[in-house]
């Protein structure tokens, strides 16, 4: 692997395993680290990157800070958002309130913010402009908030693209790491946007599958943890899982 960037999420790990191993010279690399790059003893790693963007932000300090926990990931993405200029800050506060409660969102985007606006005077200092917008990072493409892009959380994603699926009948569990993307499902069958959409809380991939190929004999519209479903394909369902079983 060649990655365009690299966030080092927990700084014990440089001298215990080669997590530079690919990097390239116009990559971008984000240490979590109360210390600059200078007092990590990596000196011999980031002097071959060259001209990269080589920068530490203390997201773990800015979470206990914000949040009373050290859960760094969004601090670690506001400072992601100032060294790469692939997405803009307010799309990332953006996601994070729509990902959180009230309260735990205004705690990680205070903790966001902070850590974009240390990184981005760390790279003033250093005599590096921050990319803008417009102007990305080598191999990186910038996401803004306007037009037809909307940035948002990875589940939410995946539960909009399947909405946008149009199913009939939607059959899933709540199981990590899917928990968010059946909640997300849900929401829309609950709300009727989804309408006749039915929602089937099983119990098991096997029983899911059931559901699906009950809806699919049907003549419904179905996909393996997202399916929907009229009346009468409720009725094929039925039939096909009283055979199964």
């Amino acid at each position: 692997m060649h990655p365009d960037a690299l966030i080092i999420q927990d700084p014990t790990l440089l001298h215990q395993v080669n997590v530079f191993e690919g990097v390239g010279p116009d990559a971008i690399v984000l240490l979590n680290s109360a210390r600059g790059a200078s007092e990590l003893g990596i000196a011999d790693v980031t002097g071959a990157l060259g001209t990269a963007s080589v920068l530490t932000v203390p997201a773990t300090e800015l979470a206990q800070r914000h949040l009373g926990r050290p859960v760094p990931n969004a601090a670690l993405l506001g400072g992601f958002a100032a060294v790469s200029g692939v997405v803009s800050i307010d799309s990332v506060a953006a996601a994070i309130r729509d990902r959180f409660p009230t309260t735990v969102a205004r705690g990680n985007e205070a903790a966001a913010r902070e850590a974009f606006t240390a990184v981005d005077q760390e790279m003033t200092d250093a005599g590096r402009p921050r990319p803008g917008l417009a102007a990305p990072a080598p191999g990186l493409t910038a996401v803004s908030s306007g037009g037809a892009v909307r940035q948002m959380e990875g589940s939410q994603a995946v539960a909009q693209t399947v909405a946008l699926c149009r199913p009939e009948v939607i059959c899933a569990y709540p199981i990590s790491p899917q928990t968010h993307i059946v909640e997300a499902l849900s929401r829309h069958v609950k709300s009727g946007a989804l309408a006749p959409c039915e929602f089937v809380n099983v119990e098991s991939e096997f029983a899911a599958m059931s559901v699906a190929i009950g809806a699919s004999a049907g003549c419904s519209r179905c996909s393996r943890r997202s399916t929907a479903m009229s009346s009468a394909s409720r009725r094929s369902a039925s039939r096909c899982r009283s055979r199964s079983t």
